[in-house]
């Protein structure tokens, strides 16, 4: 499961930026459950409209107030080898704003 996090886009007639909580507060209140991975499997991330180039990122969660940048290559990040729960977002920008995703991984 992915849910939206904070963004800014702009239509044809207005433009509406939102900023919400942290991303461990938003998997509480979404109630997102985290998908079973294998230790250090690889993950592609999609959307339907690619992003514009080289604006894509990713952080992993270390808890609620800190993250750290994960290294992506053509779309793909390596999943952490420490079983657990791990959270994530994901951001882009496109020609009619920005957005990040959230979405957790459980190692097994």
């Amino acid at each position: 499961e992915v849910a939206q996090g904070s963004y800014c886009w702009e239509g044809l007639i207005d433009a509406k930026c939102v900023d919400t909580v942290s991303p461990h507060e938003i998997i509480n209140v979404k109630n997102l459950k985290p998908i079973t991975v294998s230790a250090q499997s690889e993950l592609k991330i999609k959307y339907k409209k690619e992003p514009i180039e080289n604006t894509l990122g990713v952080n992993r969660w270390i808890n609620n107030k800190d993250s750290e940048s994960i290294p992506i290559k053509r779309n793909v990040i390596r999943l952490p080898k420490e079983k657990g729960k791990h959270v994530y977002n994901v951001f882009a920008n496109w020609d009619n704003g920005s957005s990040n995703y959230i979405f957790v991984v459980e190692v097994r």
